[in-house]
């Protein structure tokens, strides 16, 4: 899977580097697994995550909720994306990001990841607590997992054209 394999330290360094400066550079010329990484590292690194720290609690108690059906849950993870409060920098970045991540997981045949398999890797860096521990990641990651699943599974409900922010 194209986010599961580590790409090359010193090219993802490079291409961190090139980033910084805010050179223009060809990632078409490097490995896809560098270029992975390298996103993967954004997100890791963030000071906050995508999620803001504030709304890590109403995700998880959203997703754990047995007694709502995934459309109800769609309405109420867009009803908090798209609260006042939610910088609309953190919404355009999640935005593109998800979106990307539609286009992956529309190739998994080829690919080998799917919207879990993408959820999986990418839920962890855009939805995290601000005081993370062993025991909190342990006890979230079905949550974070399935909220970034839905993220990308109804992306298109999310993030529908006609609407701009």
């Amino acid at each position: 899977g194209i986010f599961r394999l580590s790409g090359s330290q010193g090219a993802t360094y490079r291409l961190r580097v090139f980033c910084n400066l805010n050179w223009e550079y060809d990632l078409e010329k490097e490995n896809i697994h560098s270029v992975a990484c390298l996103l993967k590292l954004f997100l890791r690194e963030t000071p906050e995550p995508l999620f803001p720290f504030e709304s890590y609690d109403s995700v998880i108690s959203i997703m754990n909720d047995k007694t709502i059906e995934d459309p109800v849950k769609c309405q109420q993870l867009k009803t908090l994306l798209f609260q006042e409060s939610f910088p609309v920098i953190n919404k355009r970045t999640l935005k593109h990001i998800l979106c990307l991540m539609v286009e992956i997981s529309q190739n998994s045949l080829v690919n080998k990841m799917d919207s879990k398999n993408l959820a999986i890797v990418l839920g962890p860096n855009i939805l995290r607590p601000r005081n993370e521990t062993d025991t909190t990641v342990l006890e979230n990651m079905t949550a974070v997992r399935g909220a970034t699943e839905l993220l990308i599974e109804e992306y298109s409900f999310f993030f529908q054209e006609s609407y701009y922010f």
